[in-house]
């Protein structure tokens, strides 16, 4: 059971990390302040967790 947990967690972990990979590399190309301000959204989510 904590063999999993562990795995559960670093799963999430890495899918909030491409996510935000993904989210600045928009931020970056597009200028737009709608865009911009999704991307925040998405970084602060995962900061949270």
């Amino acid at each position: 059971m904590n063999t999993l947990n562990k795995g559960v967690i670093s799963i999430i972990f890495s899918f909030f990390f491409i996510l935000n990979t993904q989210g600045l590399h928009a931020q970056e190309e597009e200028t737009e302040e709608s865009e911009g301000a999704e991307t925040l959204e998405m970084v602060e989510i995962s900061d949270v967790t």
